[in-house]
């Protein structure tokens, strides 16, 4: 795993490294900005709660401080409800053959030499996500500097997928304002607005989550290829291991057998 993005708890505290309270303080952020919209946007002036300037001035600055956390949480709950769509994209898009999912992936193949790991690991015909799983554990604990080559890719990651959660919560409130602005804005054009604005949520959120499967795959190719010249540098350019996966796994374990037994 990655030493520069994970949280990490020691006796000094909580280390939370820089990139990714950026990430998830935005997401919290974006969440809290939200919510603030709607809550002057559904209640008149006559309808809020009266504060004076100095609590606004304090709950503002209670909710900033709280958009980190809230993030973490966003962070958590976006993965648990897309994260095996994203896999599943990413399955779909490796293999397949239509010339839409190319125009992304071309550059891509190209840089990280796909069709070359594809070989070394043998997944050729499927196993793409199969190896990701069981290859990346091993590959982050004999070679841990691979666990930081997505540091800046992966914040970008977490922002976009939890922004499509933020999106998704954001339906709530929105009916709520429509309910409170049915009569004003009449039945008819009520019912239009709705139907476009949930309609421009789910295609903003579709293409979000294309964008961080797009994303999600950029780093697996760079890291099956940095695993793939690591091996070879390391196994003095072993042709045996080369479209053999179990032997392949046999010399990650060795290897790291042989570090911690130095």
């Amino acid at each position: 795993m990655s030493k520069e993005t994970n949280i990490s708890v020691s006796e000094k505290g909580i280390n939370l490294p820089y990139r990714r309270f950026l990430s998830d303080s935005a997401s919290g952020l974006l969440l809290v900005i939200v919510f603030i919209l709607f809550y002057y946007a559904i209640f008149s002036e006559a309808e809020r709660v009266g504060f004076s300037d100095k609590v606004e001035i304090l709950i503002c600055l209670c909710l900033f401080l709280l958009a980190t956390p809230i993030g973490l949480v966003l962070n958590g709950l976006s993965w648990f409800l897309f994260g095996q769509a994203v896999y599943k994209t990413i399955e779909k898009i490796t293999y397949s053959q239509s010339k839409f999912y190319s125009i992304f992936t071309t550059g891509t193949k190209r840089a990280y030499n796909q069709s070359k790991f594809m070989e070394y690991f043998d997944m050729k015909g499927n196993g793409f996500l199969d190896r990701y799983f069981e290859l990346g554990t091993i590959l982050n604990l004999t070679y841990p500097e691979i666990g930081n080559m997505d540091d800046v890719t992966s914040g970008a990651r977490r922002f976009l997928r939890s922004s499509m959660l933020v999106l998704i919560i954001s339906i709530i409130p929105f009916l709520v304002y429509i309910s409170k602005k049915w009569n004003e804005i009449g039945n008819s054009k009520s019912i239009l607005f709705l139907i476009l604005t949930l309609l421009g949520i789910l295609i903003l959120c579709y293409m979000l989550h294309r964008l961080v499967c797009l994303i999600k795959y950029f780093d697996l190719n760079k890291l099956f290829d940095y695993a793939r010249i690591k091996i070879q540098i390391e196994s003095n350019q072993n042709e045996k291991l080369k479209g053999n996966y179990t032997e392949i796994i046999n010399f990650l374990k060795k290897k790291k057998t042989d570090e911690n037994n130095v």
